[in-house]
């Protein structure tokens, strides 16, 4: 992170030492938050959330197709959020016919689409393979997809007397109230729920519960758990805001991963090397996720959720042990197409377009991701379809872009889009591929200022070296789990003197520095990746600095640092 990249501000600035307990309160006074409201009492939670529409319909509608012996097809969706869906429903049917209808004789199949075959959502080319399986479906339930389908269900739906119950969490159309099936959905005009930022599993789950009352079903105590894992599993790997219910959640899968998994998350934790102990919010975000999501990325989703639901530990270590393959070669494929699309960011237009043909589309998101990242810029990957003439894209955002947003006002030509404000998808012909892109680039460019665009590192507070310490640090850990919408705090450090300097990492990128200020001590600090920083920073210098604390132990010793999210050099008195 270099001086010339950010602005860094501060939130809360504080001229003197502070204690451990101002700290506290000032960081969460920062995001309006109390310390007493942190923990979301969980059945207040849900009674908001059951509120959302159609969820009693469509649990009445699932009555009548386990009384009725009828087909169901549970249609998810190729992401971790997806089969984290689809392994809910699946479960909760399984015990829904143990428990209420021992003689149901109907089929019930999971349906991950393939990202290559059939792309998102439930288009044409599903439903045509839908209509080459064995078993004609009375009732589909689409889990995280399906709300921007409806054309494609009435059709499927006309042709075969087959309906739905639509599950999903993403930006609905303008004509969802048009929509003939049931839609079981947060974001409706007519849904009552307050707290609305939730993925699509977490609508899944709703549905079974209120399937559950509905049955007067009381879940075993690991079902349940299993299930609310499931939930917070997708709501850290879908990048939904940690607040509210939403960390109750996490807390919960994390609890659970660490004392009793099921047997597919204990070998894809083993796969992953992951030490039960030390499981957070992150290794859900950067270990398990990541795995679960990399089948569907490079070949077929069917193996994640598949390792998710055995039973048998060597199966499930079979399905772990490819998972870990495909990541690796995901990654490495990843590392590869950052660079080149690198070489094409724009330094003239406020968002990034960038085709490459050759570019695997279930990388697409991953690497606009990290372009965006280090733009500082809305991104879009354009790939060319294994379809003739089509392309299709992944688009990731900064904040304060509405890029799902974006999309839509340019949407005329395109085949099909849809998202969130920070993360989109969409497809289109060849020959509409410039006109949108000229239509996107316009649109960006008046509604987007410059000053949007210029990357932000925010501390929440300012502090000195006397809150470097293991009890400080023991502290903040009390309010995991962190992530997206509830970051690790970071802290700024006005006029540090650098004390001492050494380069560290195999490619000597990266930096090591003891610093000191007004405090008693000094500390050391952690710049990593950047050979500029490497270049400039010398002893004898002044920077300011924001980073977050981080826990370090080696031979039994534990110490603490701070590393470096942006810093800049001090203002000479």
């Amino acid at each position: 992170m270099t001086n010339k990249s950010s602005n860094l501000t501060c939130e809360v600035k504080n001229s003197g030492t502070i204690s451990v307990e101002d700290a506290i309160e000032q960081i969460l006074k920062v995001r309006g938050i109390e310390m007493d409201s942190l923990e979301v009492d969980k059945e207040l939670a849900l009674k908001d959330l059951m509120q959302i529409y159609q969820v009693d319909k469509a649990a009445k509608r699932l009555v009548e197709a386990f009384e009725k012996d009828q087909n169901i097809l549970i249609f998810g969706d190729y992401d971790c959020d997806g089969i984290s869906a689809t392994s809910i429903l699946w479960r909760s049917f399984e015990f829904v016919k143990k428990e209420n209808f021992v003689g149901y004789s109907g089929v019930i199949k999971p349906f991950l689409p393939n990202r290559f075959r059939h792309g998102y959502g439930f288009s044409q080319n599903a439903a045509e393979d839908i209509s080459k399986m064995d078993e004609d479906f009375d009732l589909i339930v689409t889990v995280d997809c399906g709300i921007r389908d409806g054309k494609v269900i009435a059709e499927f739906s006309k042709e075969t007397s087959c309906e739905f119950i639509v599950t999903d969490h993403h930006e609905p159309p303008e004509n969802v109230e048009d929509l003939e099936h049931i839609v079981v959905h947060q974001l409706h005009p007519k849904s009552k729920v307050k707290f609305k930022s939730i993925s699509g599993a977490f609508v899944g789950y709703l549905l079974m519960l209120k399937l559950f009352d509905i049955l007067k079903l009381e879940l075993p105590k690991d079902l349940s758990q299993e299930l609310e894992c499931y939930v917070g599993i997708s709501t850290v790997a879908d990048v939904m805001p940690l607040i509210g219910v939403n960390r109750t959640y996490t807390k919960l899968a994390i609890n659970f991963l660490k004392q009793t998994p099921t047997v597919g998350l204990e070998k894809l934790m083993h796969v992953a090397k992951v030490d039960p102990e030390t499981i957070s919010a992150g290794t859900i975000g950067f270990a398990l996720g990541p795995r679960l999501n990399a089948a569907g990325r490079l070949d077929d989703a069917t193996m994640g959720l598949r390792a998710l639901l055995t039973r048998d530990p060597d199966i499930a270590y079979k399905y772990a042990y490819r998972l870990e393959n495909f990541n690796s070669k995901r990654r490495s494929e990843t590392d590869r197409f950052i660079k080149i699309a690198m070489k094409e960011a724009s330094d003239e237009c406020k968002i990034n377009l960038i085709h490459i043909k050759d570019i695997p589309e279930g990388i697409n998101g991953l690497v606009a991701s990290k372009v965006c990242e280090q733009t500082h810029k809305p991104t879009l990957i354009f790939s060319d379809s294994s379809e003739d003439g089509v392309i299709k894209a992944s688009a990731r955002s900064i904040k304060g872009v509405n890029i799902a947003q974006a999309i839509e006002a340019c949407s005329s030509s395109l085949i099909k889009f849809g998202g969130h404000k920070q993360a989109a998808g969409l497809s289109l012909e060849k020959d509409n591929f410039e006109d949108f892109c000229e239509s996107l680039v316009d649109y960006i460019d008046k509604s987007v200022d410059e000053s949007d665009l210029v990357k932000q590192i925010v501390g929440d507070i300012q502090i000195d070296s006397n809150l470097v310490n293991l009890r400080f640090a023991n502290a903040l850990k009390e309010l995991e789990p962190f992530g997206f919408g509830f970051k690790s705090p970071q802290f700024y450090f006005e006029n540090m003197l650098i004390v001492g300097k050494k380069v560290i990492g195999k490619t000597k990128d990266s930096l090591a520095l003891k610093v000191e200020g007004k405090g008693l001590e000094s500390f050391k600090v952690l710049n990593f990746k950047s050979l500029e920083d490497v270049e400039q920073l010398e002893e004898g210098i002044r920077i300011n600095i924001v980073g977050t604390l981080n826990l370090d132990t080696w031979n039994g010793r534990t110490n603490v640092s701070v590393i470096v999210k942006g810093w800049d050099f001090a203002q000479e008195d």
